[in-house]
């Protein structure tokens, strides 16, 4: 039985694949959408998830880019068809980040490193959006080639994250991690002006900083997308 129901769906998979040869694609709105990144600052000293006071000395993050994602739609030639519409259900749509790759419109590059103890406020640039519904945003962090230069002489640009603290405690992290968030946006045929604001200082009182350092930078970068909205 598993043998036959693994068949069926090779036959639907090889029938819609050929309908989406053959064209059928929507024509899309495109509409300039303005974007500015607002980064609220961290206190220095603060009290951890431990109930212990930290005192961070320096705090660095390196965004990578961010990428607007639309709802999941059915072409036109599957919501004609019942079997690629099950097809579709059984196997949603996936969507991945392509790193240095930047060839989308909704995608816009960031690759720089900010010092989170201070506000930062930055105009981003245009977003080519199609119209429509937006469901998701994917945020990256990662290392980058724009040169800051910390206490040191330490290159933070070449880590996703740099904290340092009165202890003498080293933070950081080198890898690039991105995750998609859930958005509810709407472009209409209307200019747009959205924010992007960060306020990670609960982030950093949720985390016990007696832990590992490796932890402590690996559970700050899980859950920094909890700290993003879109306004």
């Amino acid at each position: 039985m598993s043998r036959l129901i693994g068949l069926v769906l090779l036959g639907l998979l090889c029938s819609s694949t050929q309908s989406l040869a053959h064209g059928d694609e929507e024509l899309l709105q495109i509409q300039k959408v303005r974007l500015q990144l607002n980064i609220e600052p961290i206190a220095a000293n603060f009290i951890d998830a431990n109930n212990k006071p930290v005192t961070l000395t320096q705090a660095y993050l390196s965004l990578f880019s961010v990428e607007m994602i639309r709802c999941p739609t059915l072409p036109k030639h599957v919501k004609r068809r019942t079997s690629s519409n099950l097809l579709n259900w059984i196997i949603p749509a996936a969507y991945a980040n392509h790193g240095v790759r930047f060839d989308k419109p909704t995608q816009i590059p960031i690759m720089q490193s900010f010092n989170l103890l201070t506000p930062t406020t930055l105009d981003l640039g245009e977003l080519s959006l199609p119209v429509g519904h937006y469901c998701e945003m994917n945020i990256t962090l990662a290392k980058n080639s724009k040169p800051l230069l910390a206490e040191q002489g330490v290159n933070v640009n070449r880590y996703s994250l740099y904290l340092t603290t009165n202890a003498d405690a080293k933070i950081n992290a080198n890898y690039a991690y991105g995750k998609n968030t859930f958005i509810a946006l709407d472009i209409s045929d209307k200019s747009h002006e959205l924010t992007l604001a960060i306020n990670p200082a609960k982030l950093f009182t949720a985390i016990d900083f007696g832990q590992s350092e490796s932890h402590i930078a690996r559970s700050i970068l899980l859950n920094f997308h909890q700290q993003v909205e879109l306004n």
